[in-house]
């Protein structure tokens, strides 16, 4: 089995929270017992090429990826999870991520995200790796079915793909405005139409991964019950 596994921060490379804890430790479990796995996550201005034995992945070259109809260049780095064999992909965007902290308020933190999601998914259609699973976590993944199903539908390596959506942290759903649908190049009708992006008027990365992911998870048991009552499913509990 084939598994891509996103996320916006990896132990020891990146960290603000149990996420990274997640993302350092699980591949590593998951290739122990006979797992294909790749790790995909940012390349931000604190990862250190050279404390981490980075490469470029030269037949992979640079490549672009549109935001807002903007061609943005992208290139790819690897390196290894410590003490494993576990191979991470880090998606190399300076104009988005050499900034001074993992995540900003500034204006275009959808675009940061939207750009690591489309890039993650060009990335794997050109290291001609087809996962039969695509585990996500957080909001900061939470597009990548729905750009999938629209933006790259012509793409049959993914026609057999499963996704898989942990939520960590129900709090943050990645929520901006309805320019962000645009800039991600997702049809309207998603936001206006079938409303899997829209929530309350905005749009919602973390809906949209609950409704087009084959299976929902989170950290725990406690957390999964907790997640479907009023009180604590912060407007996901429907």
């Amino acid at each position: 089995m084939k598994v891509a596994f996103v996320a916006s921060e990896v132990v020891p490379f990146a960290k603000t929270g149990g996420l990274a804890d997640v993302a350092g430790a699980l591949p590593v479990e998951l290739k122990k017992s006979g797992i294909d796995i790749k790790v995909f996550m940012p390349k931000y201005y604190s990862v250190d090429e050279n404390k981490y034995n980075l490469h470029y992945v030269d037949f992979v070259g640079e490549f672009q990826v549109r935001v807002g109809g903007y061609p943005q260049p992208i290139n790819l780095f690897s390196g290894l999870l410590p003490d494993s064999d576990v191979e991470v992909y880090f998606i190399d965007a300076p104009a988005y991520f050499h900034r001074s902290s993992i995540y900003t308020n500034d204006l275009d933190e959808d675009e940061r995200f939207i750009l690591f999601q489309k890039a993650v998914i060009e990335a794997i259609q050109r290291l001609g790796w087809g996962p039969d699973v695509i585990h996500l976590n957080d909001w900061q993944t939470g597009l990548i079915p729905l750009l999938i199903r629209d933006n790259y539908n012509w793409d049959r390596m993914f026609d057999n793909t499963s996704f898989m959506y942990t939520i960590h942290n129900i709090g943050y759903q990645g929520v901006f405005g309805e320019d962000s649908m645009r800039k991600a190049e997702i049809s309207e009708h998603y936001f206006t139409g079938n409303h899997v992006l829209e929530h309350g008027g905005a749009v919602n990365f973390m809906k949209a991964a609950i409704l087009y992911s084959d299976i929902i998870t989170t950290v725990s048991s406690t957390y999964a019950k907790e997640l479907m009552s009023a009180e604590y499913g912060a407007g996901m509990h429907y």
